[in-house]
């Protein structure tokens, strides 16, 4: 789809997947996803499409246009620097770049997409690390350069956490997450304290105490 450089046939392909998937009772979209080929390995490669950030983008906010015309929720995805499949979540992949590089090349279709983009979004992290720190807990990204720089007002939600190690709720919440994808802290003697919890103990003191429950209350 790439290849044809046509955002009226994006917007026609968004548009049959909105379609298909109200048909079907579903209203969020795991797409789409706009990262950059950095390597010709890279597991996603699939999904993605092109080593070019400004054509990503473009094309990524034309599909979703097409998309949300059906009450449809993108969840626009990778946030950011994925580089793999398998080996960023099981092998805590570090990917480092510079922040030239990471806004020129690599933040670059997620900022166009986003400000193209005329509906209400939600947004999926990466598994990766960048530097030092999990994509999903990284506040420099999701607090400074998306909300603040960028003015996004809608959800962050990890991809999916398998109990990988290092996808800390309570970490991620704390810097700019709102959504555990697929958790299994249900399995913990503190999230049987929770299920139970009413909302209206979602105030201050409760999303301090329970930040994950709360956020996802306050989200849904």
């Amino acid at each position: 789809m790439a290849q044809s450089y046509n955002r009226d046939l994006l917007e026609e392909v968004g548009d049959a997947i909105g379609a298909e998937f109200k048909a079907a009772g579903y209203y969020g979209w795991y797409g789409p996803a706009a990262n950059t080929h950095r390597s010709a390995f890279a597991g996603r490669n699939f999904e993605y499409f092109s080593e070019d950030g400004v054509l990503s983008g473009n094309l990524a906010a034309a599909e979703m246009n097409g998309v949300v015309k059906h009450n449809v929720y993108p969840y626009f995805k990778h946030f950011a620097l994925n580089d793999s499949g398998k080996q960023n979540r099981c092998a805590f992949l570090l990917t480092y770049a510079t922040e030239q590089t990471i806004r020129e090349n690599y933040l670059k279709g997620f900022e166009i997409g986003l400000k193209q983009y005329q509906g209400k979004l939600l947004r999926m992290m990466s598994f990766n690390f960048i530097g030092t720190i999990p994509a999903t807990a990284n506040s420099n990204l999701l607090n400074d350069v998306l909300r603040k720089e960028w003015g996004f007002q809608g959800v962050v939600e990890t991809d999916y956490d398998g109990s990988y190690g290092y996808m800390i709720s309570d970490n991620s919440v704390r810097n700019g997450n709102d959504l555990m994808l697929g958790s299994l802290r249900w399995q913990s003697p503190i999230s049987l304290r929770i299920r139970a919890l009413p909302l209206s103990d979602c105030n201050a003191e409760g999303l301090q105490e329970y930040p994950l429950y709360c956020s996802e209350q306050r989200c849904l």
